[in-house]
């Protein structure tokens, strides 16, 4: 599932000058599955007969990002838009590269990845709520 790391800051900063008192900043911890927005990323092995990243657990996604981390293979990423209809978009990553889907993604049609001449290795970013 997606990494998750807590980072907490804490410090000193002075209002508005060097001479005037110091203030505490703390400011709440960031948790990425509680905000509007969360994401996942995932390594994925893309078969030349299609693999399946199941978009189930998100209820909109508003971005993916694939990368292509072969180095001589590219990778097409299909998948359907919300307004799209029954069409599938279809974008390709040439070897090293990346694509970004530039729509809202229909989650029920989920995101398959196909290699061209051999499985390729992926790295997959999703976004959504």
């Amino acid at each position: 599932m997606a990494a998750y790391q807590e980072v907490t800051l804490q410090a000193k900063f002075s209002e508005s000058s060097s001479l005037s008192p110091s203030k505490d900043f703390k400011p709440d911890v960031y948790n990425p599955g509680a905000g509007t927005y969360r994401y996942a990323i995932f390594d994925v092995l893309a078969a030349t007969g299609g693999t399946t990243v199941d978009l189930g657990s998100f209820t909109t996604v508003t971005q993916i990002l694939v990368k292509n981390k072969d180095s001589s293979n590219y990778v097409t990423a299909t998948f359907r838009t919300t307004g799209g209809g029954s069409n599938d978009q279809v974008l390709r990553a040439v070897a090293g590269s990346f694509i970004a889907t530039g729509s809202v993604v229909t989650v029920a049609n989920d995101l398959v990845l196909t290699a061209n001449t051999a499985a390729v290795a992926c790295e997959v970013c999703i976004i959504g709520t």
